[in-house]
């Protein structure tokens, strides 16, 4: 064996003892527990994220639901034309209104004055 050939024999010997006790190192690094802190972080965010999301949804079905009975309670009400065609009956109310007062005033008159004649002629 020549020197070249103990050279390239150590050399490769070292690189597999090197490749060797990084694999190790590696190996070991995964199973310590310095990684357990972080995955129980990340575990811990995942759940509040998870209740945030869920209130969130609740929030966003009360509001659907909220949104509903508006809906149904505006579908209800008088729109602009209804109010002003009701306005307009009012008005038209208020004048058959005086002219009934107007006719029972002359029919109270008259009806006062027979009573009188009545009374009078007793």
């Amino acid at each position: 064996m020549t020197l070249d050939m103990l050279v390239k024999i150590g050399s490769s010997a070292a690189i597999v003892m090197s490749f060797a006790l990084n694999l190790y190192l590696f190996l070991r690094s995964r199973s310590d527990n310095r990684f357990d802190r972080i995955n129980e972080r990340a575990d811990r965010i995942a759940k509040e994220v998870q209740a945030e999301i869920q209130e969130r949804r609740a929030e966003e079905s009360r509001l659907e639901r909220n949104h509903a009975v508006l809906q149904a309670t505006v579908l209800g009400l008088p729109t602009h034309d209804d109010l002003g065609d009701i306005r307009q009956d009012l008005s038209t109310l208020a004048r058959m209104l005086a002219s009934v007062n107007q006719r029972s005033e002359t029919t109270l008159n008259s009806v006062q004055r027979i009573e009188s004649y009545l009374l009078e002629r007793k």
